[in-house]
């Protein structure tokens, strides 16, 4: 089940949104920690916001909605689409799901390797 496999904590190596990359130092401050269906992202190591995610494996991109629950983004749902190759995540989302992996447009691209 994917929701097992993104369990624990990942670290941000690259991030690209507007089809700009967000600065590497910056970038590596990012860490998305999963416990469960619950989603903490840190920055440094200062919460930035939470969350509860929701995957859809059956989708094809694999599909999440992502309902910040705290943060500045509380109240709020990102779609996005998703995959997991051994110890790296990949992640599109937006306030519309994306339909490929692309920072292009509007929705931001992560890609995140397992820390722990």
């Amino acid at each position: 089940m994917d929701l097992d496999r993104l369990q624990g904590a990942w670290r941000a190596t690259r991030i690209e949104k507007g089809g700009s990359l967000v600065p590497d130092d910056l970038a590596g401050t990012l860490r998305y920690i999963f416990d469960g269906d619950r989603v903490m992202l840190m920055e440094g190591d200062q919460k930035a916001g939470e969350g509860i995610i929701r995957l859809d494996p059956a989708a094809d991109p694999k599909a999440f909605d992502f309902t910040a629950t705290g943060g500045p983004q509380a109240g709020t749902t990102a779609l996005g689409i998703y995959r997991v190759e051994g110890d790296n995540l990949t992640m599109c989302m937006g306030d519309e799901r994306p339909s490929q992996f692309s920072g292009a447009g509007e929705a931001a691209l992560v890609d995140l390797t397992r820390i722990g």
